[in-house]
């Protein structure tokens, strides 16, 4: 051990280097071109770790990258989607809450929990809990980000009560049919051509999001490059992993696609109306509640019985899962990669209650004579005459 010379295929030649045992610890340094170099960097070596031994080193440099950089960058890596500029917004909307200047290391689950509380008294908590959920995905990705953070433990998630945020509203057939029947109703008198071609959107996006259970705005970022007809086949990423998911398309999805298709002209996004205008995504909760009004039908998060277009895909996946589809199948389909996020939504409703009581039925005794199911007669009556023997 100590300084020696040795052959290296990586460089087609032979280097100086030290192999030293260095405060109980062994170290194996190679690649320096002279023996004097190499000398230097075990006197180096040994003599930082006698000073760190001995109290005398200098503390190791903080890494110096404020929020503000994190935010930045974690910015302009978020994907070109409906969704970025949401979380681009909600990444600035942090940053404002936070003394000038803060590093990511003085960063603290204080800190979260000041803004969530501060967001709660204008937002619901599904609203909170989402943009939580962005503030923790950037700082999971922060030693991505910055070589500088690859040691730094990221903030512990603040935590928030989940029964405000379960929801079990399902639309039976019979609302969904009434509910296209109001929104796809003719151009009324003093309405623009362009509000009726966006209210005739809205209805391809409800019909969209239960025939695939896909996110709002991953329907909405969809492009034609993620519709494969000849294949049957539907390209989503999802808005909140990122992930890509290849589902097939049920016939009538695709005659859908096709007519769209067949509309768009030049545009390479699903929805046209997205180029240049927003006013398809923040019209949407307009067209249907006043077609729900029509309808009958309640709507809204905070109205009793109230739908909103979300609980489509509730409505989808449980759907799937009372047709006989696996877990692993509706997953799949739906994006989750958790199976008790998934069971989430395997909802029950009457008419399924009302099966699973008749499928007992084949347990009742036609005429009960002794008190025993006429199974349970046949194990009795096996196990004497077995006993007898």
């Amino acid at each position: 051990m100590g300084v020696k010379q040795k052959f290296s295929k990586k460089h087609n030649r032979k280097i100086w280097g030290y192999d030293a045992r260095i405060d109980g610890e062994r170290r194996r340094v190679f690649g320096f071109s002279a023996k004097e170099s190499a000398e230097v960097a075990l006197s180096k070596a040994r003599l930082e770790a006698f000073e760190r031994k001995h109290g005398v080193a200098p503390p190791a440099e903080k890494p110096t990258v404020t929020v503000r950089a994190l935010v930045e960058r974690r910015a302009a890596q978020l994907q070109e989607t409906c969704r970025r500029r949401a979380s681009a917004n909600v990444l600035e909307r942090f940053l404002r809450t936070l003394p000038a200047g803060l590093l990511v290391t003085e960063l603290t689950t204080a800190h979260l929990r000041a803004y969530v509380d501060l967001r709660l008294k204008v937002n619901q908590p599904q609203t909170v809990f989402r943009e939580l959920t962005d503030l923790c995905s950037m700082l999971n990705n922060a030693r991505d980000l910055f070589a500088a953070l690859e040691d730094w433990t990221p903030t512990r998630r603040p935590r928030m009560k989940s029964t405000a945020m379960a929801r079990d509203r399902l639309i039976v057939p019979d609302e969904a049919a009434r509910l296209l029947a109001e929104i796809l109703r003719p151009r009324m008198d003093g309405e623009t051509k362009g509000s009726h071609s966006v209210r005739l959107d809205a209805a391809d996006l409800f019909q969209i999001a239960l025939l695939t259970a896909a996110r709002r705005m991953e329907i909405l970022s969809l492009r034609w490059t993620d519709v494969h007809f000849e294949w049957k086949t539907l390209r989503v990423t999802g808005t909140k992993t990122g992930q890509v998911r290849v589902i097939p398309m049920p016939d009538a999805l695709v005659r859908l696609l096709g007519r769209r298709k067949a509309e768009a002209g030049d545009s390479q996004r699903v929805f046209p109306a997205l180029e240049g205008s927003t006013l398809l995504r923040n019209g949407t909760n307009v067209i249907y509640k006043e077609a729900s009004e029509r309808a009958l039908i309640p709507y809204g998060r905070d109205v009793a019985g109230g739908w909103v277009l979300h609980d489509a895909r509730h409505t989808a996946i449980t759907a799937m899962l009372h047709a006989g589809a696996s877990l692993e199948s509706v997953m799949a389909i739906s994006g989750h990669h958790a199976r008790v996020m998934a069971l989430r939504y395997a909802h029950s409703t009457a008419a399924t209650r009302r099966a699973a009581v008749v499928a007992l039925d084949q347990f009742a005794a036609d005429e009960p004579r002794d008190g025993l199911h006429p199974h349970l007669r046949i194990v009795y009556s096996r196990a004497s005459s077995e006993g007898s023997t």
